[in-house]
């Protein structure tokens, strides 16, 4: 048995289907537990929450399960806590979700666009 280390490529291959097979799991935990009305939650979340985050995190770096793990985190833990401070300026908590999802997302865009 050789110890050898792996390669950047076959590290970055393992975290793509790491990021793969937890996305997987998550999906069908939500169907398992939830339904139909799970699988849409989670898939939305992911579309809308999620991806923006994982794209930030991955511009400044991070490994694709990196980025992964911690834009699941940010996105249970820190959006929905700037939502809920947002509502107590903008009395509408629809409104403020939507803000804080285009600002993401105008984050993403601008730190792409400026990327040389």
């Amino acid at each position: 048995m050789s110890n050898k280390e792996k390669t950047p490529s076959e590290k970055s291959i393992f975290s793509d289907y790491a990021v793969l097979a937890f996305s997987a799991a998550l999906f069908t935990l939500s169907i398992y537990l939830f339904g139909l009305t799970g699988f849409k939650t989670i898939g939305f979340w992911f579309i809308f929450y999620i991806v923006p985050s994982y794209f930030i995190l991955k511009y400044f770096g991070l490994d694709s399960l990196e980025s992964f793990v911690f834009s699941v985190f940010i996105t249970a833990g820190i959006l929905p806590a700037l939502v809920f401070f947002l509502n107590l300026v903008v009395p509408s908590l629809i409104v403020s979700a939507v803000i804080i999802f285009i600002t993401e997302v105008s984050a993403v865009i601008l730190l792409y666009k400026n990327k040389k």
